[in-house]
């Protein structure tokens, strides 16, 4: 399970099972868009109790069940075995979220949000999409799993060193954006972003690659109404270690 972080600073099997029809490096990369799902899974969270966080804070603690590359059965259950966190969120956030545990841990979520997609690969690759009640807005997540040409693509646009290793070894990479980002590395293996859609909406993103990880990219991104935007650095600022860790 990827550890807590918790200082400052998003067709399933298409994503899943790293079969996209790539033609790099003129392949726009997609920034604030939701993907259409083929999925015969129809995702399930389950409550299963109180996440405990230091402080006293308390979320809704929630299990998983999505499609599955690597199940005979098709389909994946993640339950949380233990239900504490070492992580400081203020009460009146904390009153907002909701925390939903998946193949790589546990998610915070705007409380009352669903999961709408959600599947893993037969290559550990993993996919979670959260959206508002009218699902005007959304939270996902996305990791590649075992795949190195899945990750180097899609950290391609991120991180210079991402390209560089594309094309040392011959894989596919990105050219450019669907809409222009805002990036800063926070950290070596770290880098955030910001961009606005041709719609004016506002997204916000949290992008690991480290080649030598075991899990050697994910990508957090979200976009949320002003209400709810205070929500998004606790939020992103889970999965960013402090500055004298090494990842």
């Amino acid at each position: 399970m990827r550890s807590p972080m918790k200082h400052l600073f998003i067709s399933i099997p298409l994503l899943l099972l790293c079969t996209i029809d790539w033609a790099a490096p003129t392949a726009i990369f997609p920034i604030g868009e939701i993907q259409s799902s083929t999925q015969q899974v129809i995702p399930k969270s389950t409550l299963v109790g109180q996440l405990h966080l230091k402080g006293g804070n308390q979320l809704p603690a929630y299990a998983t069940r999505m499609s599955s590359g690597y199940a005979e059965s098709g389909i994946s259950q993640f339950t949380p075995d233990q239900f504490h966190l070492p992580i400081t969120i203020k009460p009146a956030l904390a009153t907002q979220l909701a925390a939903y545990y998946h193949q790589d841990g546990w998610i915070l979520v705007p409380r009352g949000w669903t999961l709408t997609q959600a599947g893993v690969g037969a290559n550990g690759s993993s996919l979670l999409l959260f959206q508002d009640p009218q699902q005007h807005y959304f939270l996902r997540y996305h990791s590649t799993g075992a795949c190195v040409g899945c990750a180097l693509a899609e950290a391609s646009v991120f991180f210079p060193e991402a390209v560089a290793d594309a094309k040392a070894g011959e894989f596919l990479y990105y050219a450019n954006t669907s809409t222009p980002i805002h990036t800063i590395r926070l950290r070596p293996h770290y880098i955030a972003y910001q961009a606005k859609t041709p719609k004016q909406q506002r997204v916000d993103g949290l992008v690991y690659y480290n080649p030598a990880d075991d899990l050697p990219y994910f990508r957090l991104e979200l976009s949320f109404p002003a209400s709810l935007q205070p929500l998004a650095t606790p939020i992103l600022n889970f999965y960013l270690p402090a500055k004298n860790k090494s990842r």
